[in-house]
């Protein structure tokens, strides 16, 4: 943006990212889930986080999970409030969806979805999931993408504009055209955008995302690739070399 619009060089822009404490997210992540919490983590479940706001394309995230139950006994975890909430719980009824709204019923029942409101500790809820998924249609820079990579878990999301590229690839955004097809890397893919849905695409979320179900879990070293440059050493050595040059 300050190149396109400002019409300052390349040479004179360097991104440095905000750091993540890292040792703090793994010590949230290990704790416990309540009896009744860990009931929901008996089928592999897909995970998400943030505001119910139109620009997450939740719905388009429904309808995909409408579409991998044909291929494989799983959840969706929603973690988050907001205001298309009751929306939501609609769409996913009216798919034929079976519902759960933990903030109302407080224990658990059996569910494809289900939305878990407001959580201090998303961490142990992470940490416990097969895969997190991000749908966003634009991002500023995505932190819910980052720390589920600390988690050490995959990461199925958007090609949106900005940050998810940035976070899985390395590859920069100053030629940036969405993806219409799959970008598997070592521990998630970039996938088409889903603020327009229509029935490829909706193929191409469910394909990927069952892929992921069914293949094994990365290595750590996959996530520790992405993640060590979040570090408060890696990032204050960024801001060095810039001050010193």
């Amino acid at each position: 943006e300050l190149h396109t619009y400002f019409g300052i060089k390349d040479s004179k822009l360097k991104t440095i990212y905000n750091f993540y404490d890292i040792e703090d997210i793994l010590q949230k992540s290990k704790e416990p889930l309540t009896e009744e919490e860990a009931k929901i983590f008996s089928k592999p479940v897909i995970i998400t986080s943030g505001r119910l706001h139109q620009a997450k394309c939740y719905d388009s995230l429904i309808k995909v999970m409408k579409q991998l139950e044909q291929k494989v006994d799983a959840r969706l975890v929603i973690l988050g409030d907001g205001e298309l909430k009751a929306s939501l719980i609609k769409l996913a009824k009216d798919l034929g969806l079976k519902v759960c709204d933990w903030e109302l019923e407080k224990k658990y029942k059996d569910a494809d979805v289900y939305f878990m409101g407001f959580q201090s500790n998303v961490f142990k809820f992470y940490k416990n999931s097969n895969l997190f998924a991000l749908t966003s249609a634009y991002e500023g820079f995505p932190n819910v993408f980052a720390e589920a990579l600390i988690c050490h878990i995959p990461v199925v999301s958007t090609d949106c504009h900005t940050g998810t590229r940035a976070n899985i690839t390395h590859t920069d955004m100053k030629t940036y055209v969405p993806t219409e097809i799959v970008r598997r890397t070592a521990a998630g893919s970039l996938l088409p955008m889903l603020d327009v849905v229509d029935e490829h695409k909706l193929l191409v979320w469910t394909d990927e995302i069952y892929y992921w179900l069914r293949t094994q879990k990365p290595a750590a070293q996959a996530f520790d690739e992405l993640t060590n440059r979040f570090t408060k050493t890696a990032m204050l050595q960024q801001w060095k070399e810039v001050i010193d040059n």
